[in-house]
């Protein structure tokens, strides 16, 4: 290297590395602690959405009602600027009050069960005999990369070879669920391996060099290698991902279609396998408007589900009662809950903050989110109760309708931000300068997932420096998937999620029967609500914007679906 040469490599270092140095406020800092350690309302928060109002699936009425509890305890909080802002048409609606799953023959037993969701009620109890009707005859003959067009076929010989045979019966849809015996402990922190690697669980993907995939749209499957199907995560636009999920959903509801003209009484399915006795279950029936609607459905414990197969595998018939309570909602909107704190100086700019409102339908949530909305209401409340000066307005966003393709999120950045398909900018595109998501479950936060912005490495190491002590150490380059952030990222907008301790999420919680408050640790809310205030008021404040990633290009005009998927 030249002198010259080593002099402008200095000099740019000196630009872009240290033109951007920040400190925390720990007088702020100390404050948020004090507040958010010894006088929490976090859980007072969960009470009001998981406790009060149990599952919130998008379209509800219970989903309206949480929603407007939300709306008059951010009021209560002090903060004026608070509303349940519709975003568009969502789709379809759907919510349960009561079901009952009993086996009549060979014994008389109550099986453990809630209704599949977005499948109708029973009008009044059902039964008949249980038959085994799976759509693949072998859970290895399964498509291994997703193959939608592969799918789709193998669904035109199911119908074929089970059509005449179905009328009145009660069918089995899914392969039993093999259980191991727990060799790992049900709570699980962050230890150094996760930390060191910068991958927390199966929804990151880590960065690995290598070519770029070559994407098409509709995206029909992912590569059967892991790796390269991380690599495809990685680079995926949200659009294709969503726009996948839907085509992916109209093309399942065939099922559905099939066995209601068929006439069967109900049909049956695995709730998952996790813990013994949990329910796993959601993303069965089409939450769009327009797509077929299943017979009436239950997810059984895998225990119960499995016994039946059993029984049957060994020639001993089985028949099965079921009565479940539902109801549909045909074009529903979709609501978000959006509330303000007005900055001082640079109120033309926005930090915001959010996680998702919505739920499924198993229990009350409490993980999966009302853990994340709590935590952004006492975040809020926590900066109106300090009355900590903000440069910047402050808004948060409690979600609607992300469990069904992150629409919520989806359709605000698209009505505030930027078309991601078009890549066309709005005005208040060049105004926001950072969204921080959390829907991680209920642990402490351990980090924040970078999403491959190095520029933003420094800024959030030094904001949450003090929180070392308290293991806020992992700053990853890693993308994570499956939530909110990834709606601000897919237009160039600097979105991050918080990395968190799992505890039992993944095992027990995550979309299951077993969602309570019972798994919350209120210490490790109070300290989520703590960091995410620090990281809100530090961005709320800084003489910059966050820094941001290139800008990404329009996508690609859609291929023609396969007549199969027409």
């Amino acid at each position: 290297m030249t002198p010259y040469s080593r002099w402008i490599a200095l000099a740019a270092m000196f630009f872009t590395g240290f033109a951007r140095a920040e400190t925390a406020d720990l007088n702020a800092v100390h404050l948020i602690k004090q507040e958010a350690y010894f006088h929490s309302q976090v859980m007072d928060y969960i009470h009001l959405i998981a406790d009060e109002h149990g599952s919130r699936m998008a379209g509800s009425p219970s989903y309206r009602s949480a929603a407007d509890k939300a709306v008059a305890a951010f009021k209560e909080a002090g903060i004026e600027q608070v509303e349940v802002e519709a975003w568009g048409k969502f789709g379809r609606g759907w919510d349960w009050s009561r079901v009952h799953v009993q086996m009549k023959t060979p014994q008389e037993t109550t099986l453990s069960a809630y209704p599949a969701d977005f499948a109708p009620g029973t009008d009044g109890p059902v039964s008949g005999e249980v038959v085994f009707a799976p759509l693949w005859d072998h859970p290895s003959m399964a498509s291994v990369n997703d193959d939608i067009e592969q799918t789709a076929h193998q669904i035109e010989r199911w119908k074929s070879k089970y059509r005449g045979q179905l009328e009145g019966k009660i069918v089995m849809l899914d392969h039993p669920h093999s259980f191991k015996i727990p060799a790992e402990p049900e709570t699980y922190r962050l230890g150094e391996q996760e930390i060191a690697s910068g991958v927390a669980n199966d929804y990151d993907m880590p960065l690995k060099p290598g070519r770029v995939p070559t994407l098409e749209w509709p995206m029909l499957a992912y590569p059967i290698d892991k790796e390269e199907s991380s690599q495809v995560w990685n680079v995926i636009p949200i659009e294709f991902a969503t726009d996948r999920w839907r085509l992916n959903a109209r093309i399942m509801s065939r099922m559905g279609q099939f066995l209601v003209e068929e006439g069967v009484g109900a049909a049956l399915v695995s709730g998952g396998a996790g813990i013994a006795g949990v329910i796993m279950h959601s993303d069965y029936g089409s939450p769009y408007s327009g797509d077929s609607l299943p017979p009436p459905s239950v997810a059984l414990m895998p225990e119960h589900y499995n016994r039946i197969h059993r029984l049957l595998n060994r020639g001993v018939p089985v028949t099965v009662e079921v009565d479940v309570d539902a109801e549909i909602y045909e074009d529903v909107d979709g609501l978000n809950i959006i509330a303000e704190l007005p900055g001082t100086d640079r109120r033309n700019e926005v930090v915001m903050l959010g996680a998702h409102f919505d739920s499924w339908h198993g229990a009350t949530g409490a993980t999966d989110n009302a853990a994340g909305s709590a935590i952004v209401m006492e975040a809020m409340r926590i900066l109106k109760k300090l009355k900590l000066p903000m440069k910047r307005n402050v808004r948060a966003a409690l979600w609607g309708e992300e469990e069904t393709c992150f629409c919520g999120s989806r359709g605000y950045v698209e009505d505030h931000f930027a078309d991601p398909i078009t890549m066309k900018l709005k005005p208040e595109h060049d105004k926001l300068s950072v969204y921080f998501n959390l829907d991680g479950g209920g642990g402490k936060i351990r980090g924040i997932y970078l999403q491959q912005n190095d520029m933003a490495r420094p800024v959030l190491e030094a904001w949450l420096a003090p929180f070392a002590d308290q293991e806020v150490d992992m700053f990853t380059i890693t993308n994570t998937t499956g939530t909110d952030h990834l709606s601000f990222d897919a237009v160039g907008l600097p979105g991050f999620s918080f990395v968190q301790d799992s505890l039992d999420y993944y095992v027990n919680t995550h979309h299951s029967n077993v969602d309570h408050a019972d798994h919350l640790i209120p210490g490790d809310l109070m300290q989520a609500a703590a960091v995410m205030a620090t990281a809100v008021y530090h961005a709320a404040n800084s003489d910059e914007l966050m820094p941001r990633k290139t800008l990404p290009r329009s996508l690609p005009p859609k291929n023609k679906l396969p007549d199969i998927l027409q």
